[in-house]
């Protein structure tokens, strides 16, 4: 079992391992937001030997498993709706509520902490971004995140094209790629994936 002339076996069984975690142990960090909403793991990948020999196919340095990228909303790890992805890719796609306020805010939306010295007064909303401008409304501020999340998906698209071995991979990027301007065309808040 091994890659490029490196054991992968113990990078297979320390995913395999926290794949099943997460959506079996109660107790796991992030039970919640796998186990509890009735993500699971298919039976062919209960036995460790079975997910090896997908993983060590399919594996490259630096690539986790992901089971969203190919199926939005997808609730089970398996070889159909899986693949190896660049960390940074992987984290791309795990877009949470950014706010930590009691207000329920729209994506990539925060209450900014600084004071608009012209008006003297607050403005609203701030982009999660790095140096976004303040906004308005929460819906410019959603669709500049939008704008923003476009950019990074397609720099990410060029920077890994031919790195994954999945040849899923780019059209799914590109599928992503699709909705993001999409809402952006129409000016629609983007909620998420």
């Amino acid at each position: 079992n091994k890659v490029e002339g490196k054991i992968s076996v113990p990078v297979a069984s320390h995913s395999w391992a926290a794949m099943l975690k997460r959506c079996y142990n109660k107790e796991h960090k992030n039970f919640e937001q796998y186990g509890l909403i009735g993500v699971h793991v298919c039976e062919e990948w209960h036995n460790f030997q079975n997910f090896a020999q997908w993983h060590t196919e399919w594996y490259a340095p630096g690539l986790e498993i992901d089971k969203d990228i190919l199926s939005i909303g997808n609730k089970e790890y398996c070889p159909t709706n899986c693949m190896l992805v660049p960390k940074d890719v992987n984290k791309f796609f795990r877009t949470g509520r950014m706010s930590k306020n009691k207000e329920e805010l729209l994506l990539g939306v925060m209450l900014p902490k600084l004071t608009d010295r012209k008006n003297h007064r607050k403005k609203p909303y701030v982009g999660t971004w790095d140096n976004s401008p303040l906004f308005e409304t929460q819906e410019e501020c959603n669709l500049a995140w939008v704008e923003q999340k476009l950019k990074r998906l397609y720099s990410l698209c060029e920077r890994y094209n031919g790195d994954v071995k999945d040849e899923r991979f780019l059209q799914a990027m590109l599928d992503r790629a699709a909705t993001l301007e999409y809402h952006l065309h129409n000016k629609l808040t983007f909620s998420g994936w």
